[in-house]
């Protein structure tokens, strides 16, 4: 168990550090062109924190010899396929190709989605909360890890929500769109998950990922302004929240 939890949480947070390098690259050469975006800016910053994130629980796992159990491995793995798909397409992007994939009607294992990331925070809802009644101690960390997650969660319901909306217009669906919106749910069930685990004594938080997740929460509100502007068209930013559908 140790290995594979510290194995996931090193292939998530190189691959967020990689987003974020991505990002900011594509934010400064056209920043001259396009001007500033806050789209941009704030993908930054949840890159740059989730990745830290990630890589500092690999460190205290696999060499500090901190606990690792099945709930850290299932919050992180889960949220491995949606972010290494993401990753690919901006990759494809920034290489000039569509960075996106039009997906036509809706098939059946996008219909299985919402159900499926249903129960997973169930999942994560309930194992979290067994270990946390056996031992509770509502701390400020708590308290951080929940309001992380709350904010995540909101960014994927209002990406989400878009997609749906899209959806209606255009006849399907954006893998991109679709993708960003279930890692930042993903990436909400971590948070909860792990702010359940240090409610019940069974994960201490250092002063590393103390101070990262704080930078995380600011980042992700920040984040989530933009986006909820962006969805009711009360900003002009270059980047936009869902990609249209790429060309066939």
């Amino acid at each position: 168990m140790r290995t594979a939890v510290t194995s996931v949480n090193l292939l998530m947070g190189t691959a967020y550090v990689l987003m974020g390098t991505l990002a900011l690259h594509e934010l400064v050469s056209g920043w001259r062109i396009n001007g500033f975006s806050r789209f941009g800016a704030g993908l930054v910053g949840i890159a740059f924190t989730c990745g830290p994130h990630h890589l500092i629980h690999a460190v205290h796992v696999g060499i500090e010899g901190h606990p690792a159990g099945g709930l850290d491995l299932l919050t992180v793995l889960v949220g491995v396929p949606p972010g290494l798909i993401w990753l690919r397409l901006r990759i494809e992007a920034l290489g000039g190709g569509p960075g996106d994939r039009f997906i036509a009607g809706t098939p059946a294992w996008l219909q299985a989605v919402p159900t499926a990331g249903g129960a997973h925070l169930a999942v994560v809802v309930l194992v979290g909360t067994s270990v946390a009644v056996t031992s509770a101690a509502l701390s400020p960390v708590v308290v951080l890890g929940v309001a992380t997650a709350a904010v995540y969660f909101a960014v994927a319901g209002l990406m989400g929500r878009t997609q749906v909306r899209n959806r209606a217009a255009i006849g399907g669906w954006s893998l991109s769109g679709l993708t960003i919106a279930m890692t930042f749910g993903t990436c909400g069930a971590m948070h909860l998950g792990l702010a359940l685990q240090q409610l019940g004594g069974a994960r201490h938080a250092d002063v590393h990922l103390v101070g990262i997740d704080a930078a995380a929460a600011l980042a992700g509100t920040y984040f989530l302004v933009v986006v909820h502007r962006l969805t009711r068209e009360l900003l002009d930013d270059w980047n936009t929240v869902s990609a249209r559908p790429a060309p066939v």
